[in-house]
């Protein structure tokens, strides 16, 4: 009866037991779902931050090449400018010559 008795705590015990790992084998499969939940959320980051870098790389290369052509097209203001500058002392002159002329030539009248 005692041997029973003893058999009886020990099957409680190992029901308890196994009711236990029942409950741990539940608690490690939630834990691995989500484990697997964030192993798919970290590959859709990488993706997302490997895409960010193209976008940031093209939109550098842009830059880059706005950055370029405002260069040009300041140097070339510049340029028309210093040209425009050549032209209008060029007309100054040739205003000076005109007059100079005319008085050369009413000198040479009187």
């Amino acid at each position: 009866e005692d041997e029973i008795q003893r058999l009886s705590t020990e099957l409680c015990g190992f029901n308890e037991l196994k009711a236990e790992s029942k409950l741990l084998k539940q608690e490690l499969e939630g834990y691995k779902t989500s484990l697997e939940e964030a192993e798919g959320m970290e590959d859709e980051l990488v993706h997302e931050n490997k895409r960010r870098k193209a976008e940031i790389e093209r939109l550098t290369n842009e830059l880059r090449t706005a950055t370029s052509d405002s260069n040009w097209a300041t140097e070339e203001v510049k340029r028309l400018h210093q040209t425009m500058e050549l032209l209008q002392q060029m007309t100054k002159s040739s205003k000076l010559l005109e007059s100079d002329v005319i008085d050369l030539k009413t000198q040479l009248d009187t």
